[in-house]
């Protein structure tokens, strides 16, 4: 992040922003610095800010609104979030939003206030699940993974759903927030878990088997087996070996760490397997 940033007067680092949105990309490096800069302080003169623009004319602040309240007030993952019950009821209303770009930010929003406990129900997601936009399948695969599908059956039912879809991105994350953030353990996930063993993407794949390990389905074991077998080994395997640990792995692990002593991952992988 541009340290100038941390000490800017506010009013110059919201007029940066409002420059920002309506002249530069959204994931571009210094839109993402100001958005981070707004996010560390706790100031009513910024949710007040986001909050009219969250009713701009103009979509791109909208969207700079719904991304501002996103985290406003979080220095880090453990911090409280000062302002999220006055967010909330304002990200859920940008649902019915026309623009594909507010859409997306205001999703993005409610994914991290559920990460700080701030609950909606996952039933609001349900019509952007099979929308037409890549970008708002994705998002709705950000928001709905992790501690929202431990609460939710309805957030699980979209997340095996998105795990299966055309898009890489979309497909990706899906995995990761199913198999990976979140406990969901249900025959219907095991077998969408199984289902992305046979991805054409390597990463996908990985999603798979770490997914499938740390819920202790044996069908993941001959798989694992294959893959350190490789020349290159993916640290996803490594982790599933942690995760559901077999004693057939060693002989594998142990020639991988003879070349890789320092390895965090494999020494972890090769003290579970020794264990067995």
């Amino acid at each position: 992040m541009n340290d100038s940033l941390k000490t800017l007067p506010t009013d110059q680092l919201l007029s940066q922003a409002e420059q920002c949105a309506r002249s530069v990309d959204d994931e571009s490096d210094l839109y993402g610095d100001i958005l981070y800069a707004l996010h560390l302080r706790s100031d009513p003169q910024i949710f007040d800010t986001a909050v009219e623009w969250c009713k701009s004319s103009e979509s791109c602040m909208r969207a700079l609104g719904a991304a501002v309240l996103s985290q406003l007030g979080c220095a880090d993952r453990h911090s409280p979030y000062p302002f999220g019950d006055a967010a909330l009821p304002i990200l859920l209303s940008l649902l019915h939003d026309p623009e594909t770009e507010v859409l997306c930010s205001a999703i993005n929003a409610l994914g991290h206030h559920a990460s700080y406990d701030f609950l909606w129900e996952s039933s609001e997601l349900m019509a952007f699940a099979n929308h037409d936009s890549a970008d708002v399948r994705f998002s709705v695969a950000y928001a709905s993974g992790g501690p929202q599908c431990d609460r939710s059956e309805l957030a699980v039912a979209m997340m095996c759903r998105l795990a299966q879809d055309d898009g890489y991105d979309v497909r990706n994350w899906a995995l990761f927030g199913l198999g990976n953030l979140s406990d969901a353990d249900s025959p219907q996930v095991r077998e969408v878990l199984f289902q992305g063993l046979s991805d054409p993407d390597d990463e996908i794949r990985g999603e798979a088997v770490i997914g499938l390990a740390k819920r202790q389905d044996t069908r993941v074991i001959p798989v694992v087996l294959k893959e350190l077998a490789l020349p290159s080994v993916d640290v996803l395997v490594i982790e599933a070996a942690v995760e559901f640990p077999q004693p057939q792995y060693l002989v594998h692990l142990e020639e991988l760490l003879a070349a890789n002593p320092d390895d965090y991952d494999l020494n972890k992988a090769v003290k579970k397997c020794s264990q067995l």
